[in-house]
This record gives structure tokens, C-alpha cells and sequence, in this order.
């Protein structure tokens, strides 16, 4: 379970703190930082699962060009941080991932392995990101948490599902957790109803409390090609295939089975979690989608699921903002992202660190998206 997310000189991040919640909501209009956010999620765990060039390599987001800071006097490195508890059969154990990189003279971006680290807090045990495959480890229950955090990171991919790709046939090779894009929803849905009976029967519940009448979810095998379909029962209209489903039935459809899938590990990350849906249903769904021990992150700029959340998740739900940096070596302004929490005002808290309801209403407002 991620804890905090430190970040300085990525993109539009400099000297950048939060703190994550079990269920933490982000609101901001768009270019306030969101995705950049989940950017810097992603280069952490593609840079500590497949390397740091490959994972520049396979994510057209993350062009080395487009990493530092830009603004003033720009930035020459970055540092990502990200704390978290790992899991541990007498509850948690913290760790830090740190990823530090540097810009080269090519206009490229190099990774600083000496300063890239792993650190196991409560044994002071520090490992390279190179190195945590072949690291020879003092204390037995390290191999154990350095595992697990592997896995773990493996689920910082966040979910920005298509509409098309959830209408694809799912093909048995794809058999992992749920795809980014959705792609292999059928083969998700089929394993839930297969190997965790009880939790397929919850995923119906919990479509047909955000679906007005739906009764029902059955899979098929189309013997000829050995792949998987699926379909949704309605009480008037009956079975209905995923090509005559709406967006918003199939993007609930495919978090609720993300939710429910036995492999199923840590965060679930969703960005701009309202699009395609009826805003009426995304309250309910953050609140099905948070429950248990896992973590939920998502995105959002909407001030109606701000408005319906706002009671539930004292200090979970933060305002991404930008604000005007001043350099204090050149004297130069960039724009940077700012997190501040959504909390009552009270007297000895900093002005700065936090943001009231109020001010939220008044910012969306200057903006065109409403009020609170």
C-alpha cells in the first residue's frame, strides 16, 4: 500500500508531497498534474520491473525529452520517491523506492544507479534498483518484502479504459489481471466466476446497484477460436452483448471485476474515473471500489463527485492545483503542481497546505464547472 509520493523535478513536480489515504481521490481541472502523477508512478514501476531505457522505450508518455521540469531555469535531474507499506504476516512493513535520474548531454535521460534505490526502514537495508534480483539478503523476511513490493508495483499501471478495447473478444493467453485498456475483460470476468464463485456473485450485486436492471453476467467460450465473450442480463430487455452495452455500463463492469479478481494485487488506479459514466453513479462506485483492505487512487475533474465524497473521506480527497514557483538561484517563474487537501479550515493550520470546501466551490466556479 503506497503512503506518500514525493517528487521534485519531474515534469510539473518540484519539491511535491502527498500523503495517499486508503481511498484517495485527486481533483483538479485538466494540466493541473493528474496524469502527470500516474506518469510518475508508471517510470517507478516499469524502471524496477523491466529497466529504466525500456520502459522510456514502451511508454510514448514518457519521452526523455519531456521528464525535467520545464519553466525558469528548468531542472537537470529528478528525484521520484514513493513510500509504502508492504505486507507482512504480522501487519506492514515501510520501504521507500527511490528513482533518481539525471538529463545527458544528448538531450536524453540517464538513470543514476548510486542514488536509485530500494530502502527496507526497519532494517536500514538500502539495494539498488539494478540489483534486487541478485542482492545476497542478511535478514530472511527481506526476500520475502522485496517480493511482495515487486508484485505490488506491478499495479501502478493506471486503468484508462477504452470503450472499444472492452468490446474485444478476450483471448486465454491474456489470463493476467485487468489490462489497462480494459482489453481482456471476458477472460477477468470468466476466472472470477470459475475460481471465486462468491465473488462473482458480488460483482453482480454491485453492477446492478449502479445499473438499473441488470439481473445477471454469463461468459462463453466460442469454440472455433478458443476465446471468451460475455454478456449482461437486463430485466426488460434481457442478455445484451458488450457491443450494444453503453461506455459507462462497460467502464463500471470492468473496475467492478478489476475489484474482484482473485489476482488482484495492492493499488487500484483509475484516471479521470467519471468519463463515460453518469455522475450519478461515480460516488457509489468510489465507494464500492474502496472498500477492504486494498488502496484506491483516482483522478477526477468533476465537482459532482466532489460534492457527493466530500463527507466520506475526511482527508482523502486532495486538490491538485498549480501555482507560480520563483527559482531562487535565477529568479525565473515555472508553473508547478500543488496538492492540498480537502479539509475544514481550522486556526493553527498554514495557510497554503490545505484547501476548504469553500475555496474549491469558488475556484470551480472562476472556472465554468459549477459549484459544490
Amino acid at each position: 500500500m503506497i503512503t506518500q509520493i514525493r517528487i521534485d523535478g519531474f515534469k510539473s513536480f518540484v519539491g511535491f508531497e502527498l500523503d495517499v489515504h486508503p481511498v484517495t481521490v485527486l481533483l483538479g481541472v485538466n494540466g493541473a498534474g493528474k496524469s502527470n502523477l500516474f506518469d510518475a508512478l508508471r517510470l517507478v514501476a516499469g524502471t524496477v520491473h523491466r529497466g529504466f531505457k525500456e520502459t522510456l522505450a514502451a511508454d510514448r508518455r514518457l519521452a526523455a525529452r519531456d521528464l525535467f521540469h520545464r519553466g525558469g531555469a528548468g531542472r537537470d535531474e529528478f528525484t521520484i520517491t514513493v513510500g509504502m507499506d508492504v505486507a507482512w504476516a504480522d501487519g506492514r512493513i515501510p520501504a521507500e523506492v527511490r528513482l533518481h535520474v539525471s538529463r545527458s548531454t544528448a538531450d536524453g535521460a540517464v538513470l543514476d544507479r548510486e542514488k536509485s534505490v530500494v530502502q527496507l526502514l526497519t532494517t536500514g537495508k538500502t539495494i539498488g534498483l539494478a540489483d534486487l534480483r541478485t542482492t545476497v539478503y542478511d535478514v530472511p523476511h527481506e526476500v520475502v518484502v522485496v517480493a511482495r513490493m515487486l508484485r505490488e508495483c506491478r499495479a501502478w499501471q493506471p486503468y484508462a479504459l477504452e470503450p472499444a478495447a472492452l468490446r474485444q473478444l478476450g483471448r486465454p493467453e491474456a489470463d493476467g489481471p485487468l489490462d489497462p485498456s480494459g482489453s481482456n475483460i471476458a477472460v477477468v470476468i470468466r476466472r472470477i466466476e470459475e475460481d471465486a464463485p462468491e465473488r462473482f456473485t458480488q460483482l453482480v450485486a454491485d453492477l446492478a446497484a449502479l445499473v438499473p436492471g441488470v439481473r445477471g453476467i454469463r461468459t462463453e467460450v466460442l469454440r472455433t477460436r478458443g476465446e471468451f465473450d460475455f454478456e449482461v442480463e437486463f430485466q426488460h430487455t434481457g442478455w445484451v452483448s458488450p457491443a450494444s452495452l453503453s461506455d459507462g455500463t462497460l467502464r463500471a463492469l470492468a473496475l467492478l471485476a478489476a475489484y474482484w479478481d482473485p489476482k488482484r494485487i495492492g493499488l487500484l488506479a483509475v484516471e479521470e474515473i467519471e468519463n463515460g459514466m453518469h455522475l450519478s453513479q461515480v460516488a457509489e462506485l468510489v465507494r464500492r471500489l474502496g472498500r477492504g483492505d486494498g488502496q484506491l487512487l483516482v483522478t477526477t475533474h468533476s465537482s459532482a463527485l466532489l460534492a457527493a465524497l466530500q463527507g466520506d473521506l475526511s482527508g482523502g480527497v486532495v486538490f491538485l492545483d498549480q501555482a507560480d514557483r520563483v527559482d531562487p538561484e535565477s529568479g525565473t517563474v515555472s508553473r508547478i503542481t500543488v496538492a492540498r487537501p480537502l479539509l475544514p479550515r481550522t486556526p493553527d493550520a498554514e495557510p497554503g497546505t490545505f484547501t476548504s470546501p469553500q475555496a474549491v466551490e469558488r475556484m470551480l466556479r472562476r472556472l465554468g464547472q459549477g459549484a459544490v
